[in-house]
């Protein structure tokens, strides 16, 4: 039985998408995530890209790198999944992260428009940053919390940002 447990875990879906992967620190402006590539806090402790659930569903979400599970803490679609493998995540060159179905429609954005974003990061704060090529912070997902809070959570309380 315990040889099973083994060679089930090395074929599942999970493991074998997690062989063909690509992790990175962050997204560079005009750049894409898929289903295989994936942002990693600088701690390695959270990772931020497309959760799987069934064949045809995924949301993109931030989850504990670590979990066996993908413990899953913050998705930004939860209440409409993208469908198939041609979904995507795009830092435009206009500043605004967008993603995308597989139809092109576009299900989430970050409402922001500015030639000064560089980059999208992760915090180890799990806070998803959009950043200029100085490092200052000029949209983050903390101004848009949702219903999970974790001991990691830093609370700003002045206006969320908003760029033009």
């Amino acid at each position: 039985m315990g040889n099973l447990s083994f060679l089930s875990f090395f074929s599942s879906p999970w493991f074998l998408s997690s062989m063909t992967s690509k992790t990175q620190t962050f997204l560079q402006r005009g750049s894409s995530l898929s289903d295989s590539t994936y942002i990693t806090s600088p701690d390695k402790s959270f990772t931020y890209g497309f959760y799987g659930q069934g064949e045809n569903a995924y949301w993109f979400s931030m989850w504990f790198t670590n979990s066996n599970e993908r413990t899953v803490v913050w998705t930004e679609n939860r209440n409409r999944p993208v469908h198939g493998r041609a979904s995507r995540v795009l830092l435009q060159k206009d500043g605004t992260m967008v993603l995308s179905d597989a139809d092109v429609s576009t299900v989430w954005d970050t409402n922001t428009t500015s030639p000064d974003v560089d980059r999208a990061e992760l915090l180890k704060t799990i806070n998803l940053v959009l950043k200029n090529p100085e490092g200052k912070t000029l949209w983050q997902s903390f101004d848009f919390s949702t219903n999970t809070l974790l001991p990691v959570h830093i609370f700003d309380f002045t206006p969320p940002r908003r760029l033009s």
